[in-house]
């Protein structure tokens, strides 16, 4: 029997604040199983956009298989506009990928503890 992986996450909102390789890859799973993933981005880019450019615009060959399959979305996460849509993401979503320190996830105001009570539902 084969079954379609590819709508099985259909639906399943996510949002991707992942870095370097671990994060962005488990949204690229995630998003390649049918979950709406909307990757986070500072204004910069990521570290990964640029090394080894292979696209016309001088995005690497990794930032491209790395982010298929989701949407992005770039902020400024020094702005309190970025501050509220980043709550108001985070309190849609059913998953969050962040592998990024902990002091600057708690710069960004988004700790467990804040994303449990943004929920309207309990985890």
């Amino acid at each position: 029997m084969i079954i379609d992986q590819a709508g099985a996450l259909k639906g399943i909102p996510v949002i991707d604040f992942g870095r370097f390789i671990a994060g962005p890859y488990c949204g690229m799973l995630l998003a390649d199983m049918g979950a709406d993933v909307i990757r986070i981005d500072g204004r910069g880019g990521s570290e990964n956009r640029y090394p080894g450019p292979v696209a016309e615009v001088g995005e690497s060959g990794m930032f491209l298989s790395l982010n298929r399959n989701k949407r992005s979305l770039t902020l400024d996460p020094g702005r309190p506009q970025s501050s509220e849509i980043i709550h108001r993401l985070v309190a849609g979503a059913d998953v969050v990928i962040a592998n990024l320190p902990i002091e600057v996830m708690a710069r960004m105001g988004i700790t467990l503890r804040s994303a449990r009570s943004s929920r309207t539902s309990s985890w």
